[in-house]
C-alpha cells in the first residue's frame, strides 16, 4: 500500500517506521508540503492547531481515505465536532480516529509482547479496512468503537475533559502488554464497555511487578492522606500490592497519615516510573491492623529494608482497597461497583 504520513514526529515517524519494515511504500510529508497523489492512504499526525495549515500545503489530498492520529493539545478549531471532522472536512474522503491513544514513546516495544496491544480507533465504513490492516501492520490490534460520532471521546480522554462515553472506558492501548488475554470475546467487551460508558473493575495484577519494586527501583508509592490536622503527603517504599483489588504498606513511623488514617480512611496513592511507562493514580479507603493473621500478612510482604528501619515490628499493616484507578496519559480506567469513596479526580 502507498501511504502518505503527513507529519515527521514522534507519531507519523514512528508509524512509517514500522509500515515501512511491514513492505509498504511510505511517503513522509514535512511541515514544508508535498504530494499525496500516489497514496492510498494517508495519515495525519499533525498538532491539532496546525491542522488546516499543514493539509492545505499537501496537493493531491481529495477524496482519499484519511486516518486522523492528531489530539487536542495545541486546542481545536470548535467549528468541528472533532478534529477528526476537521480532517475530513479538508480531504473529502472516508476517515477514521486511530493511533491517538497510544504512547509512540512505546513504539519499539511493541515486538516484544506476547500478545498484540490494543488499538482503539473510530472510523466511517469507508475507512474501517484500511484503518484495521494498517493497525495489524503496525503491529497493534484493532478495535472498533464505533462509527465517527465517537472520535471526540477518543481525542478528548488524553485531555481529561468531561468526555463521559470514554472517561469511565478501558481505553487502554496498551492493555495487551500487560499480559491480559488477547481473545475475541476479550476485545469484545473492550468495545462494549467504551460504548456504554462501562469502567473495567479492579484489577492491579498488571502493575504488581512495578509496584512491588518500587524500593528497589527507586519509584516509591506516593500516598495523600487528609485529616483533622489536614493533609499530609510522603513517599510509601513499603507499598505493595495486596491482591487484585488491595494495596497494602507497613505503617512504621506511626506519623501524619497514621493520625489522619484513624480519622479519615480515605486515600490517595500515586505510583511514576518513567522506565515502565506507568503513570497510576488509585483512589481508595484504608484500614488499620495491629495484630492478627491480616497484619502479619502485610508485615511478610514488607521488603526487608524497610523491616529493618522497624527492628521491634511495632508497625501497622495498612490495607489499602482500591475504589478508582486512573493512568491519565494511559487511558485505563477501572472502578469498583457499587459506591466508591469521595469524589475523586
Amino acid at each position: 500500500m502507498n501511504i502518505a504520513v503527513i507529519g515527521r514526529g514522534k507519531v507519523g515517524g514512528g508509524l512509517a517506521d514500522r509500515w515501512e519494515r511491514a513492505g509498504h511504500t511510505v511517503t513522509r510529508i514535512g511541515r514544508d508540503g508535498g504530494d499525496a497523489s500516489d497514496a492510498d492512504a494517508v495519515l495525519v499526525a499533525v498538532p491539532s492547531g496546525r491542522i488546516a495549515e499543514a493539509l492545505g500545503k499537501v496537493s493531491g489530498l481529495a477524496g482519499k481515505i484519511a486516518i486522523d492520529a492528531t489530539n487536542p493539545f495545541a486546542g481545536r478549531d470548535e467549528k468541528y465536532e472533532s478534529l477528526t471532522h476537521q480532517v475530513k472536512s479538508i480531504i473529502g474522503g472516508p476517515v477514521a480516529k486511530a493511533f491517538n491513544t497510544n504512547f509512540a514513546d512505546l513504539y519499539d516495544q511493541i515486538d516484544d509482547q506476547r500478545v498484540r496491544p490494543s488499538n482503539l480507533y473510530a472510523a466511517e465504513d469507508g475507512a474501517r479496512a484500511v484503518t484495521e490492516q494498517l493497525s495489524h501492520d503496525a503491529g497493534f490490534d484493532p478495535v472498533l468503537v464505533g462509527g465517527l460520532e465517537l472520535a471526540r471521546a477518543l481525542e478528548e480522554h488524553l485531555m481529561g475533559l468531561e468526555a463521559r462515553p470514554l472517561e469511565r472506558a478501558s481505553a487502554a492501548s496498551f492493555t495487551a502488554m500487560q499480559g491480559r488475554e488477547n481473545s475475541s470475546a476479550f476485545k469484545q467487551d473492550e468495545c462494549r464497555r467504551f460504548r456504554l460508558g462501562a469502567a473495567m473493575p479492579i484489577d492491579l495484577t498488571e502493575y504488581a511487578e512495578g509496584i512491588n519494586n518500587g524500593l528497589a527501583e527507586g519509584t516509591f508509592c506516593v500516598l495523600a492522606t487528609c485529616g483533622q490536622r489536614g493533609p499530609d503527603v510522603g513517599f510509601k517504599g513499603s507499598m505493595q500490592v495486596f491482591d487484585k483489588d488491595h494495596l497494602c504498606y507497613w505503617e512504621r513511623t506511626r506519623s501524619g497519615h497514621l493520625a489522619n488514617l484513624r480519622s479519615d480512611p480515605r486515600v490517595g496513592v500515586m505510583y511514576f516510573n518513567r522506565e515502565r511507562g506507568k503513570y497510576l493514580r488509585m483512589y481508595g479507603s484504608a484500614g488499620l491492623y495491629e495484630d492478627g493473621p491480616t497484619r502479619e500478612q502485610i508485615m511478610t510482604r514488607t521488603p526487608v529494608p524497610e523491616l529493618e528501619k522497624d527492628p521491634e515490628r511495632r508497625g501497622i499493616g495498612v490495607l489499602i482497597r482500591v475504589d478508582r484507578l486512573v493512568e491519565p496519559f494511559g487511558g485505563v480506567k477501572q472502578e469498583r461497583e457499587g459506591d466508591t469513596v469521595g469524589n475523586q479526580g
